[in-house]
């Protein structure tokens, strides 16, 4: 079956399963997600704003697993009724969507177009900094979009932003690095006051850096106090690989070549890295002397040699 009539199907599916409910109801919506539009199944209270969704394309994987589509309902209809007890009615967002809670979050350009119309970003390498609200949602860490509204409401700047959001103790104490050997997080990982000396000693000199949510943690890489602590540690400046809108890694420079670099980039990126969760095509480099994130230095000269041929005057 295809993945359009699937989600038909589905629909129609969750609507009889929740037959005469009076209290809760399940709708259909769009959300777009690093410029992939999902469609998400939200189960409700009818008279609440605060409701749990789970997503068509995740169900589908199960019906290509060999699930059917009663057996996909039944469990995940069961996971929405388990969330949702004792979930309250509504949440005070004022109190949620305030300067405090704002982290920074980094996304492509390509792609998202349409939502950067509508939220304050900045332009970094090529991706974008927006801005998210952190909070512990029912159920979890949750997070919600910074909008243009918001911004004019307060009359913040996009630079402002980015000065609250880096400065937060929601989004510095929460940034953590570990080996990528612990990249299922087995371990626990360090935090950003720990002692980073002991990754110099590791096989593979290389650590992911996101956050304890596991959520938008590419971010991370914008606190380069944090960079400059792991680049001390293993004593020379840093690849950086943008893993995905959730993690980095953090590679010792003389660990592996530009090149070696870009293809384990490149090889993620169509082997592992789910299209919506996509950060870059790209890998940067971190220069501890003058902490700032810039493209690998054999690709800076390439540029400027590109740049030099094409202004020289024809002989």
């Amino acid at each position: 079956m295809e993945f359009q009539q699937f989600k038909k199907e589905i629909e129609s599916q969750f609507i009889r399963n929740i037959g005469d409910d009076t209290d809760y109801t399940i709708r259909s919506l769009t959300v777009p997600k690093n410029g992939e539009n999902l469609t998400g199944f939200t189960y409700t209270r009818k008279d609440g704003n605060v409701g749990i969704t789970l997503y068509a394309e995740d169900m589908y994987v199960q019906y290509r697993g060999g699930a059917s589509i009663e057996q996909i309902v039944k469990e995940n209809l069961h996971v929405m009724r388990e969330y949702s007890k004792g979930m309250p009615k509504e949440f005070d967002f004022d109190k949620l969507l305030c300067k405090e809670n704002i982290i920074p979050a980094l996304i492509p350009s390509r792609g998202n177009e349409a939502l950067l119309k509508t939220v304050p970003h900045i332009p970094f390498q090529d991706m974008q900094i927006i801005f998210k609200f952190a909070f512990e949602g029912f159920g979890g860490p949750s997070t919600t979009n910074v909008t243009n509204s918001f911004a004019q409401k307060h009359g913040y700047s996009e630079q402002e932003l980015l000065n609250i959001a880096k400065n937060n103790a929601v989004f510095k104490d929460r940034i953590i690095i570990t080996p990528i050997a612990n990249y299922n997080f087995e371990d626990l990982p360090s935090k950003r006051n720990d002692d980073f000396s002991y990754i110099n000693e590791l096989q593979e000199r290389a650590v992911i850096i996101s956050n304890t949510d596991l959520y938008y943690g590419a971010a991370a890489i914008l606190d380069t106090d944090v960079l400059s602590k792991v680049s001390e540690a293993f004593g020379e400046n840093l690849h950086i690989l943008p893993s995905d809108i959730h993690s980095c890694t953090l590679i010792a420079e003389s660990e592996k070549s530009e090149s070696e670099v870009q293809d384990l980039l490149y090889m993620s990126n169509i082997l592992t890295t789910l299209p919506a969760e996509r950060l870059s095509d790209s890998v940067y480099y971190f220069d501890n002397k003058t902490k700032q994130i810039t493209k690998p230095p054999q690709s800076q000269e390439k540029t400027e040699q590109q740049r030099t041929s094409q202004t020289e005057p024809r002989r």
